[in-house]
């Protein structure tokens, strides 16, 4: 049993060691979503796609409802999180201007504005990931694609994928194959 606790305890200061290294290149983002009435750049042409140097959004994504009658864009912005904490309402009205800049006047008046700033967010957002340049993540080390615990405690987030690591498609893959693994485990 003590030969096992040390086991355990061995793997659990690895593993929080890591985990304190390991960057979370998403964390100091924020990302925002657009409500309108309706969709009305589907009915221009547009399709709702922006990739932008001079932002604050440097991405914009059509996010509405294939079908639905209401309309939604979603956005990283693109501001570091000191400007984005420094006057918030001056990001609002610099992501409404620059979306009348790309979709015209109708842009002008959303039904909301909801933005997600994942640096303010001490448990998602450490002072590392803010310290340093945000990369691209390589594929991490096994030990965080392990169980720990006695197979009690997984991770499955995007950083311990080992496809697509740091995005949306690394955590959707994460999550499977995590679940796979507990599976097997039993």
């Amino acid at each position: 049993m003590i030969a096992e606790q040390i086991r355990i305890d061995a793997i659990e200061r690895e593993s929080l060691d890591l985990m304190r290294r390991t960057s979370t290149w998403m964390a100091q983002q924020a990302k925002a979503v657009i409500l309108f009435k309706t969709p009305f750049w589907r009915e221009r042409g547009l399709s709702g796609r922006v990739a932008s140097r001079i932002g604050p959004l440097v991405e914009v994504h059509d996010h509405s409802p294939e079908h639905a009658a209401s309309g939604a864009l979603f956005g990283f912005v693109g501001w570091p999180p000191m400007d984005r904490r420094r006057d918030p309402s001056a990001l609002r009205t610099a992501i409404v201007e620059q979306l009348v800049r790309c979709f015209g006047s109708e842009a002008a008046q959303p039904q909301d504005l909801i933005i997600q700033d994942w640096a303010t967010e001490p448990l998602i957002c450490s002072r590392l990931d803010l310290e340093e340049p945000p990369e691209h993540p390589e594929v991490g080390p096994e030990v965080l694609r392990q169980g720990h615990l006695g197979n009690r405690l997984w991770f499955a987030a995007s950083e311990t994928a080992e496809i697509s690591p740091g995005l949306i498609e690394g955590a959707l893959v994460s999550g499977e194959a995590t679940a796979n693994r507990l599976l097997d485990t039993r």
